[in-house]
């Protein structure tokens, strides 16, 4: 006996049959009564599981990602969990409270209604709409984003939207949204994600304002660290734009939305959807149909970037193919970005039209911009700042960065610049060293990040290290 529903089922086309054994470690395993295929008889069986591979008695394993889950009552055995796909169903049970929480990420569920209060209307889409909802259990407010069934005709939209839930369940970070359940009932498929409730990036920038250099560049490098990571994971978003990018409410992070163009790297670009994404944000590889790999989302990301700094889209107009030309030809005005040198250079390295010379998001979060800032902030203690001067001795003959670049020097007004970046009981020792530097001051003119040299025939290494020693004890 099969369930009506399994043989109605989105997602019947994709779900896996038993395999080999290949698993090794495990999450969690213990032992069931299970049945297997409905009307089979109850037996005892060692059960495994890691992640969505369910593996039974060390024999064989079954992924068992989008098959249907839920909870089942027997009058001998208690409480239990069925599995089941249009060909195979197992109930097993035991203490399931644990297991069903692990496989409910993988599998689907059929009692959206019994679960979920629908509270409001945020959003819709092309084959469906987005909702608040309530949890009836737990009182937390989620987001649903629902598809009708019937909009979804082509296999390779139904495929799309099976390889979006896949890539979903696969990624966990804080700068990605999270997806918890997903449900079906006869009409609809239903996502369950945290619910956003503050603005996206674009909310932001329609108004035209443009950002300061420091508020945009915190946003680029908190998006390139997700990025990076979704990059590390052999998937590739393709639709990076200010839509879809919200804010969290907490932490005041970005978070990175809606999946589904998002594909698995392959290195031929035979991708499920080759020619995809959004006019005005699009890498032009994509647009000339020529093969691409993940730099098509840092290019997005430097697209956005200049949309922070300027206000205004580069690419901007209300003609679609122009629009598309556009952002073919891949030029930029970059007399409109007002920024410092290192910034800028950031900017054209990930806006480079030839992907080759473009920036991976490891290289852009690696730039010298980056490091530039880090360094500015980091110093908190006389040790760290000792640190600091032995990591940049090497770089003290290095010549002076245009007179734009972000750095403050310790001169005359380096007790108003630096004395609120530490604490009390420090203070009186940095002004000590601030002296003994400025009484060298026809050898050093140097800032916090990066010391400079303005004399030749020093030994610059010797009196440096006097300088720490000195001032190193506490």
């Amino acid at each position: 006996m099969i369930n009506q529903c399994s043989k109605k089922s989105f997602f019947s086309c994709f779900q896996m049959k038993w395999q080999p054994l290949t698993l090794r470690s495990f999450e969690i395993q213990e032992v069931f009564q299970i049945i297997t295929n409905l009307k089979g008889k109850c037996q005892k069986a060692h059960l495994k599981l890691y992640k969505q591979f369910l593996c039974i008695n060390d024999k064989e394993q079954l992924d068992v990602s989008n098959y249907q889950i839920s909870k089942v009552e027997n009058k001998i055995l208690g409480q239990g969990i069925r599995l089941q796909s249009i060909e195979f169903s197992l109930e097993f049970y035991g203490s399931i409270d644990k297991w069903f929480e692990y496989l409910k990420l993988y599998c689907i569920q059929t009692n959206f209604t019994q679960k979920y209060q629908v509270q409001k209307l945020v959003g819709a889409g092309t084959y469906g709409k987005v909702y608040r909802v309530k949890n009836k259990i737990d009182y937390n407010i989620y987001a649903v984003k629902t598809f009708e069934k019937q909009l979804i005709n082509s296999l390779d939209d139904q495929e799309g939207l099976v390889k979006e839930i896949g890539l979903l369940r696969s990624l966990d970070h804080r700068g990605i949204i999270k997806l918890h359940e997903v449900y079906e009932s006869e009409q609809f498929v239903f996502l369950v994600f945290e619910f956003l409730q503050n603005k996206n990036l674009n909310d932001t920038l329609e108004k035209g304002v443009s950002l300061g250099e420091s508020q945009a560049y915190n946003i680029i490098k908190d998006l390139l660290e997700t990025v990076l990571y979704i990059h590390e994971q052999g998937i590739l978003h393709r639709d990076l734009k200010p839509d879809n990018i919200l804010q969290r409410n907490e932490t005041q992070k970005y978070v990175i939305i809606d999946f589904g163009l998002a594909d698995n790297y392959r290195e031929d670009g035979q991708y499920l959807f080759k020619k995809c994404g959004t006019p005005g944000y699009c890498a032009p590889e994509i647009l000339w149909n020529q093969i691409y790999d993940q730099k098509v989302d840092i290019y997005s990301l430097g697209v956005i970037l200049y949309e922070m700094l300027t206000g205004q889209n580069p690419f901007y107009s209300k003609n679609y193919d122009e629009r598309i030309m556009l952002n073919k030809e891949s030029k930029f005005d970059y007399s409109k970005v007002k920024v410092s040198y290192n910034a800028l250079d950031l900017l054209q390295g990930m806006l480079h039209k030839n992907p080759q010379k473009r920036f991976s998001a490891k290289e852009a979060l690696n730039h010298r911009y980056f490091q530039q800032q880090k360094q500015h902030h980091h110093v908190q203690s006389l040790s760290q700042l000792s640190d600091t001067l032995m990591n940049t001795g090497n770089q003290i003959s290095s010549p002076r960065q245009e007179a734009y670049t972000n750095f403050f020097e310790i001169g005359q007004s380096s007790n108003r610049q630096t004395r609120h970046l530490y604490s009390p009981k420090l203070s009186q020792r940095f002004d000590e060293l601030d002296k003994e530097i400025l009484h060298h001051h026809n050898v050093y003119s140097c800032h916090i990040s990066n010391l400079k040299c303005v004399a030749q025939n020093i030994n610059h290494d010797q009196i440096l290290q006097k300088l720490i020693k000195k001032y190193q004890k506490v």
